[in-house]
């Protein structure tokens, strides 16, 4: 009758299988590592016994492919200072960033992209008064709650949909990657 015991230390990421034969006694030990994608099996036998096995595999990571969501948007002022007054816009993400459950947000070093043309200029991600921490885009289950893009100095408000700041989220085509190019 024949044993195997294993033991795995996740942290070390190896394993251990201890080959165990009643009739034979103690064959050998099996020692497998494994760093990233590479795994390596060593047979250790005991003293007096051969080598049984040594093996190297390389697993390939499962690689997904970005999905681009391109949303063009306008904010339409109809309170303040600035009321009348229309502002054009896009942001793109990558839709394999978010999970699609409970609020989530992402940001520049997630691949957001944002452009907006305020006062017939136009301003990037690279222009929020925070960058690189900023912009960042708000989800809720998957869904487009709220964009935070400041370019001016001070104190940060949440212009998204205030009252008399108008949002409307057009989605537009999306390309292989993130736009680079700005809203004309």
């Amino acid at each position: 009758m024949s044993y195997i015991v294993a033991e795995r230390n996740d942290w070390h990421g190896t394993m251990s299988l201890v080959y165990w034969s009643l009739r034979l006694g103690l064959l050998a030990m099996l020692k497998f590592y494994s760093v990233g994608a590479v795994s390596l099996a060593v047979a250790l036998p005991l003293v007096g016994h051969e080598p049984l096995a040594i093996a190297l595999e390389h697993q390939t990571p499962e690689v997904q492919e970005s999905q681009p969501v391109v949303y063009d948007f306008t904010i339409d002022v109809t309170e303040g200072s600035l009321a009348g007054m229309s502002f054009d816009g896009s942001f793109c993400y990558d839709a394999t960033v978010i999970a699609g459950v409970g609020p989530e947000t992402i940001g520049v070093e997630a691949g957001l992209k944002t452009r907006i043309i305020f006062f017939d200029q136009l301003f990037t991600e690279t222009d929020d008064s925070n960058y690189p921490e900023f912009p960042q885009l708000m989800f809720v289950d998957g869904e487009i709650e709220q964009l935070d893009f400041w370019i001016e100095a001070g104190d940060r408000l949440p212009w998204w949909n205030l009252p008399g700041w108008n949002v409307t989220l057009i989605p537009t085509e999306a390309e292989t990657d993130c736009p680079a190019d700005s809203p004309e």
